[in-house]
């Protein structure tokens, strides 16, 4: 009889030293695609957001939107690339950089896990977009956004963020453009 219970708690130790091993596994490769989907986020917020002011003159280029949409594309799906790209969402930050005459770089940006899967990934986050040195000179991000792996590989599949923002500094400048040429 002592034989018996001392199998059974040996292999009920077994069992439980096993699944803890496994869901440890399963915590570090999640923690692990976490980790490399932060990174690509980042690395596509970077790319769509900062920009140096064009240097051979006073518009951008096509040449200077498709060096930009090349560094771009392959951090997001085909899918939102094409629709991004179509309504020059790409563009934005080298038409800002251009109105304020002034580089624009992420100074800050925080990412926070909202929901995880093995094919998905949703992530919040805060940030900061400088274009200049003083207090005024800057904006707050805040936006979600989605990756899909694919292929085993993290990609931005949406990313939803306050670009009006952006959008105001463009709009203003035209605004001021159409009323100097009445």
């Amino acid at each position: 009889m002592n034989k018996k219970i001392g199998m059974i708690i040996v292999i009920t130790a077994l069992c439980s030293v096993a699944i803890t091993a496994c869901s440890s596994k399963e915590s570090i490769v999640q923690e692990s695609g976490l980790s490399k989907a932060m990174s690509v986020a980042i690395a596509y917020k970077k790319q769509e957001l900062e920009a140096v002011p064009p240097n051979h003159s006073n518009e951008v280029t096509l040449e200077d939107i498709t060096k930009k949409e090349a560094l771009i594309k392959p951090l997001t799906t085909k899918t939102f690339f094409e629709i991004q790209s179509a309504s020059r969402t790409y563009a934005r930050a080298l038409r800002v950089a251009r109105i304020k005459n002034n580089e624009l770089k992420v100074t800050y940006i925080s990412f926070t896990e909202k929901s995880v899967t093995e094919e998905s990934i949703e992530l919040t986050y805060t940030g900061t977009l400088r274009f200049g040195d003083s207090k005024e000179d800057k904006l707050f991000l805040d936006g979600t956004m989605t990756l899909l792996r694919e292929d085993d590989v993290w990609k931005v599949n949406n990313d939803i963020y306050n670009s009006e923002d952006i959008l105001s500094i463009i709009e203003a400048q035209i605004l001021n453009g159409l009323s100097e040429s009445e």
